[in-house]
């Protein structure tokens, strides 16, 4: 009787514990601090750049391979196609409706 009595006081006691454990809520978290603004490509590419160590000789290898020439070549193509798009008064995703003269009676 004892050893019954025992085995149910510690069952009871495991599951008082169980339940005390994952009965406490997770604590609060704290205020998330304000989101950052996104940075701009040629923000993060000039960061990476200014990080890099010297020995890469970053600015050799771009002269060497044409880099910034190419990038100029492509915004000058870029802004020559958007010089090129035709202009139009409504925007994009829309029709223009012309209604139809009413049937005469």
């Amino acid at each position: 009787m004892i050893r019954v009595r025992r085995s149910v006081l510690g069952l009871a006691l495991a599951a008082a514990l169980s339940l005390a454990a994952c009965a406490s809520g997770r604590a609060p978290r704290a205020e998330t601090p304000a989101s950052r603004v996104q940075d701009t490509l040629p923000e993060r590419r000039a960061a990476q750049r200014a990080g890099a160590p010297a020995s890469l000789e970053l600015e050799d290898s771009d002269q060497r391979w044409g880099i910034e020439a190419a990038r100029e070549r492509k915004a000058a193509a870029k802004a020559a196609k958007e010089e090129e798009a035709p202009t139009t008064t409504n925007p994009r995703g829309t029709k223009t409706v012309i209604p139809e003269p009413a049937p005469a009676h």
